[in-house]
């Protein structure tokens, strides 16, 4: 009977367990199932929420329409030195313009960033190229030239992309050249050895010039109350066999050259201003 009983109960317990695996095989599999399928609808859910962002072309916009941008070096010995940001000429009723002012200081790569309103009449501060925080400054060395990206919102938004170099005259000995090494000055004795001179682009215009621009407009910026004690030579490389070259003085355009040498074209200028290659009709 003992034997019997024992078999019996073994036999009971066997049976309920399987069934208990059964019930959890299947109930596992179902929460799976379940889970697999509400997955699978959040992902196309989120997936259909994602909307592409618009990407702006890059300096579509027709020269004549765009605006005269000055990259003006700002020494600060109280803080860091600067980098004055000017934007004139506006002529597509531009509302606000955000900025990306990146440069090379040393290894790294440093950002300034902010937005200008164009409805509301604000002095700028410079762009400090460093940063001070509680009376400490931390600025920022071996700066050599970067990047500016503009980005308006206007009638029609449209964004604008240039290089520029930052040089010392005594540093590159008084050899001054663009990010691209298109343009060149030949600063001699002309400057101070310890003026920062930027070479950048200005997108537009300081005022209307006749003919097709094939090279530039490159801006030549010194410190605001900085000018040459004597001329420099200016000089641009070129693939065009016939061009002008001119030169804006602050004041009006100049005619520096119209004679193309062995793809550069040369003239002395005894001011800081921009210049701009224009094929010869």
């Amino acid at each position: 009977m003992l034997f019997r009983f024992t078999f019996y109960f073994y036999r009971v317990q066997r049976k309920h367990f399987i069934l208990i695996l059964t019930f959890f095989i299947l109930a596992s599999a179902t929460i799976g199932f379940f889970l697999w399928i509400r997955s699978g609808k959040k992902g196309k859910e989120e997936t259909a929420k994602i909307v592409p962002q618009k990407v702006t072309p890059v300096n579509q916009l027709a020269q004549d329409k765009r605006p005269f941008v000055q990259l003006v070096p700002h020494p600060d010995p109280a803080r860091c030195d600067g980098i004055t940001l000017l934007i004139d000429n506006l002529k597509n009723n531009e509302t606000l313009a955000e900025y990306e002012l990146e440069y090379m200081a040393g290894p790294l790569i440093q950002g300034v960033f902010g937005r200008r309103d164009f409805t509301e009449r604000t002095e700028h501060k410079p762009l400090e190229l460093g940063s001070c925080s509680k009376g400490k400054c931390k600025c920022d060395t071996g700066i050599t030239g970067g990047s500016l990206t503009l980005r308006f919102t206007a009638q029609e938004d449209y964004t604008l992309k240039g290089d520029f170099s930052y040089q010392t005259v005594g540093d590159v000995d008084g050899i001054i050249s663009s990010r691209n090494a298109k343009l060149t000055l030949k600063v001699g004795n002309a400057l101070p050895n310890s003026t920062t001179v930027i070479v950048a682009s200005t997108f537009g215009l300081p005022s209307e010039l006749e003919g097709e621009i094939v090279t530039g407009p490159y801006g030549i910026f010194a410190p605001e109350g900085i000018t040459p004690s004597g001329s420099i030579e200016l000089t641009l490389q070129t693939k065009e066999e016939k061009a002008i070259l001119y030169f804006w003085n602050g004041n009006s355009w100049q005619k520096l050259s119209d004679e193309v040498k062995a793809g550069k074209i040369s003239g002395e200028i005894s001011d800081l201003g921009v210049a701009v290659l224009v094929k010869e009709s």
